[in-house]
């Protein structure tokens, strides 16, 4: 007679079978997982300040908050205050002190008496517990001088681009959140380049996104992609296309479309550049680069337009504009590399993880003269930016880029889409 009887064998098996099963079934869903988890967020109140400050002007003082963070980075943090009168606030924080506390500093008048309830918030999306804060006016308590404030992004570990010998670059210039790479390069002639994108939907509410892509033409690097923000000389031109080159600062090697405009610049090296202003909006568009022969015989052109779909299998082209390389062939000698970017963040308040809207793009896989590229992605997080960007591959050999976590557009914050690629 059997030890088990035949009910007590299939529970059994039921149970190994869902032991055997669930490490699959957690890496399957580990995308959506780590995108809702957040770590834990803890902060404490060390003191509350009021100071003498001339800079607040006739009678009023700063008003200061300083606070000790642990679980997140101070420029990944936003604060939430709510008044007792009824007033809220909510924005990033933007200094911190030689400590690394968190400087909460404000003007206000000199009779203000202060009663709030104040908590922080992670751009991943943990929260800290409420902390009251209380503060009445007493002219015999007052600091002689402010703390000394240093602004957010020289103090953030996440420092992608800066260092010692380049400190004016410690988080302002830009932010590669992610890296998807193709690694397929030829020695032979390139006559046209093509790179599916769908986008649900592109986002227009600032934020300096760029999702971009670089290779190089006969050993010329160049750019190119989609922005949130075109800009030339601090002017807005609105969201659109962009395609750039290195070495050189010649106006003849740059043609711009209609409606499209140039830079010719070198603070980022010696490049040239175009432009076109458009609304991408949501849907299916192409990115295509074709080359043709300078009549000198001697360069070659690389044109970029977007081919947007319409109904009925139709396309609508938007030309960029073209750049000339050197060589009468265009020869593609290095792999082409997407990155998702925010970019020209030059202001403590900007630099904030935040102003990155949410937005989900897929990419399908260049097609080099009309041959898709086989070979597999490579998905790659670099050192020093703020893990808000989530890459997943797709069927076929694409990639879906998103964002997770919370998005804060200057007014509110808003929880970004944390669900796994299709």
């Amino acid at each position: 007679m059997n030890r088990f009887s035949m009910r007590q064998q299939a529970g059994m098996a039921w149970v190994v079978l869902v032991w055997l099963a669930l490490p699959c079934l957690l890496l399957a869903n580990a995308p959506a997982l780590a995108a809702q988890a957040a770590p834990p967020l803890a902060v404490t109140l060390e003191g509350v300040r009021r100071v003498e400050d001339p800079g607040c002007g006739a009678g009023r003082i700063r008003l200061e908050g300083l606070y000790r963070v642990t679980g997140a980075d101070p420029v990944e943090l936003l604060i939430e205050r709510a008044e007792a009168n009824g007033e809220k606030s909510l924005e990033p924080i933007r200094q911190v002190d030689s400590e690394g506390r968190v400087v909460d500093s404000r003007c206000v008048t000199r009779q203000h008496a202060e009663h709030a309830e104040v908590r922080m918030r992670s751009v991943l999306g943990g929260e800290s517990t409420p902390l009251q804060i209380n503060s009445t006016p007493n002219e015999k308590t007052l600091a002689a001088a402010p703390t000394e404030r240093i602004p957010v992004n020289r103090a953030t570990r996440h420092q992608q681009f800066g260092n010692e010998k380049r400190p004016e670059k410690r988080g302002t210039c830009c932010w590669h959140y992610v890296y998807i790479t193709y690694p397929w390069q030829r020695e032979e002639p390139v006559t046209e380049i093509t790179i599916p994108v769908t986008l649900e939907p592109f986002p227009l509410d600032g934020g300096r996104l760029y999702l971009q892509l670089h290779s190089a033409i006969n050993g010329i690097s160049f750019y190119f992609g989609l922005q949130t923000e075109l800009r030339l000389h601090d002017k807005r031109h609105g969201p659109g296309a962009i395609f750039s080159r290195w070495d050189s600062q010649d106006a003849r090697d740059l043609k711009t479309a209609p409606g499209g405009f140039s830079e010719i610049g070198a603070y980022e090296g010696r490049f040239v550049s175009v432009r076109k202003p458009f609304a991408p909006g949501a849907g299916e568009l192409t990115l295509r680069l074709r080359a043709k022969p300078d009549p000198d015989r001697e360069h070659v052109w690389l044109e970029l337009g977007v081919m947007r779909s319409k109904r009925e299998g139709a396309h609508e082209v938007i030309e960029v504009g073209a750049l000339r390389f050197p060589g009468n062939v265009a020869r593609l000698t290095k792999r082409l590399k997407v990155a998702v970017e925010s970019y020209d963040l030059k202001e403590p308040s900007i630099t904030s993880t935040w102003r990155v809207p949410c937005f989900v793009w897929s990419l399908q896989p260049p097609r080099v003269d009309g041959v898709q590229v086989s070979s597999p992605p490579r998905i790659d997080y670099p050192d020093g930016a703020p893990r808000i960007i989530r890459a997943m591959p797709m069927d076929q050999g694409g990639v879906q880029a998103r964002r997770i976590g919370w998005s804060w557009n200057g007014r509110e914050a808003r929880a970004c889409e944390t669900t796994a690629a299709r």
